[in-house]
């Protein structure tokens, strides 16, 4: 049998607003940040959003494409950005450690729209940063090795 001993879980949740929001907030308290995935019910693309930078005074990150697992992967290394390493991201190209050149924009729409987002940001609105898909998801499956040398 595998060794399932370092795997992350990843939750669907079925909860009401209410009961997420509790989830989110506990998670919040614990890393300093929840990572959020959703799409629409016509679009196979996946929205994943930041929620509790903006307690530390940065912008909410949100990036669409990509898998569930890219995005998630994405959003949380950004995060851990901020919250381990102190790093801010703000509009243009930002490296990190893990990524050389990554492209961010103010977001078309903010997500305070959103039955979660409102429950758990109340009457303060984040602002949101946009993060532009990597490159190197975008080939990951067809050129595995493309880039390496």
């Amino acid at each position: 049998m595998e060794d399932y001993s370092e795997a992350k879980i990843c939750v669907r949740c079925s909860l009401p607003v209410k009961g997420l929001a509790l989830l989110t907030n506990a998670e919040i308290a614990a890393t300093g940040f929840a990572i959020l995935l959703c799409r629409g019910e016509r679009s196979p693309r996946v929205l994943g959003f930041t929620l509790g930078l903006s307690s530390l005074g940065h912008s909410e990150v949100m990036t669409v494409g990509g898998t569930d697992d890219e995005v998630f992967a994405l959003l949380t290394h950004l995060a851990e950005q901020v919250t381990r390493h102190g790093q801010s991201f703000d509009v243009g190209s930002q490296c990190t450690s893990v990524f050389s050149d990554l492209f961010f924009r103010e977001a078309p729409c903010g997500l305070h729209d959103l039955d979660i987002v409102s429950e758990i940001c109340g009457d303060e609105i984040p602002t949101w940063l946009q993060c532009d898909e990597p490159l190197s998801f975008i080939s990951l499956e067809e050129e595995p090795y493309a880039g390496r040398g």
